[in-house]
């Protein structure tokens, strides 16, 4: 005979196991959604779009799209945010984030070695989706495509080299997006499940007008956008503009300083600095090499006065050395032009081509500015070496005063 409780035991047990078993499913869920939070995305490198061309055309675009489908007004980008994505990054704490900072930092000159000292002109044309879910402004084929994909590449090596967790995609796909599907979770409730191509036909190959890049922003995907609607910035690098170079009247979204007002002008900071050179003050507008128009002795005689001036001030350092260096300089270079000495000028300037080279390499590790100096100072010494050697002598005799 069959023990009375043995036909309850049987279900009693599956159900035991069966929430066993739902309790295991709900823990790996819970594992899966916390490895997939942890390996979120929550930090970018962004090439934002200042031109006012470019933005205008968007807003007109967005303005279309959503005159025929009202639903879609929360699905658009705001202005203030559009930008090109470069590169996509997890940084999870304070310290990662100066470690980020301190890799674009470092990016700087790799970037400016692939642009040789041109401008990268980004020309955006035509409308794009990412699987009718997102909607982009396309950029144009031309030469701008394989030295931003070689700046990609290199942003990408840099940051992994930190210990930087980046976003791994198969291809990177330079776009400007407007709209995306996932901003409006509760269309597809609604039946509104993919972007319809006839939303945006009249665009297809529209010309929205052109970006140079002038600067990359380390932006955070989650904290509190800027005032203009640009999203928060960590840090940037500026390149400048190739010379005679004109940026066009540009919408330059700001650092959070309590400045609302989104519309600037730009001033070439290159071209003002040519304009207005030290030189110009001093010599006038059309200077170069000026004092060439003086004779030999008065060019001698000027640097002399302004050399010893200038050395005059650290009198107590080395007087007899540099009195005999500084006295025998100056002889040198009144002997060579009255012609009792011969020198080989064209070895001469062949090694200052050769130091400037090397100078030149090294400054580029440097800031702009600095770059600029010294370009600028071996330029000024190489068109006027006669008084640039009377400064150099008679600065060693203000040092031996």
């Amino acid at each position: 005979m069959e023990h009375p409780g043995a036909v309850t035991d049987i279900p009693q047990i599956n159900s035991k196991r069966n929430k066993e078993n739902q309790c295991i499913k709900s823990d790996q869920i819970k594992k899966k959604k916390k490895k997939h939070k942890d390996n979120q995305p929550n930090y970018f490198l962004s090439i934002p779009i200042t031109n006012k061309e470019i933005t205008r055309g968007i807003k007109i675009l967005q303005h279309a799209i959503i005159e025929q489908d009202k639903r879609l007004a929360k699905t658009m980008v705001g202005d203030g945010s559009f930008h090109v994505t470069l590169l996509v990054m997890q940084l999870l704490n304070e310290d990662e984030v100066n470690i980020g900072i301190d890799a674009l930092l470092e990016l700087k000159p790799f970037i400016e070695e692939i642009l040789q000292g041109d401008n990268l002109t980004l020309p955006f044309e035509g409308i794009g989706t990412f699987g009718n879910q997102v909607g982009f402004v396309k950029l144009a084929e031309g030469d701008h495509i394989n030295p931003l994909l070689e700046i990609a590449e290199t942003a990408k090596r840099t940051f992994q080299e930190k210990g930087i967790l980046i976003e791994e995609s198969k291809s990177f796909k330079p776009h400007l997006t407007f709209m995306k599907l996932s901003k409006s979770p509760w269309l597809r409730k609604n039946g509104v499940k993919k972007i319809d191509p006839e939303l945006y036909e009249k665009f297809i190959s529209h010309r929205f007008g052109e970006e140079i890049l002038h600067r990359i922003d380390l932006c955070s995907m989650l904290k509190k956008k800027q005032s203009n609607g640009y999203y928060h910035c960590e840090s940037s690098i500026v390149f400048e503009l190739a010379a005679g170079s004109v940026m066009a009247t540009q919408n330059l979204p700001p650092q959070d300083y309590g400045i609302d007002d989104d519309s600037y002008e730009v001033l070439d900071l290159t071209e003002y600095a040519r304009r207005h050179h030290w030189r110009n003050q001093v010599f006038g507008h059309s200077s170069g090499p000026v004092v060439e128009k003086y004779s030999v002795a008065t060019q001698i005689i000027t640097g002399g006065v302004t050399g010893w001036c200038a050395g005059f001030v650290f009198q107590k350092v080395g007087k007899l050395s540099a009195t005999a260096v500084g006295g025998g300089f100056l002889l040198l270079q009144i002997a060579s032009h009255s012609g009792c000495v011969q020198i080989h000028w064209k070895r001469a300037e062949k090694d200052a081509n050769k130091a400037q080279r090397q100078i030149k390499k090294r400054a580029n590790k440097a800031a702009p500015e600095i770059n600029n100096i010294i370009k600028e100072a071996t330029e000024f010494i190489r068109q006027n070496i006669v008084m640039s050697g009377g400064f150099a002598g008679g600065f060693l005799l203000g040092l031996a005063s």
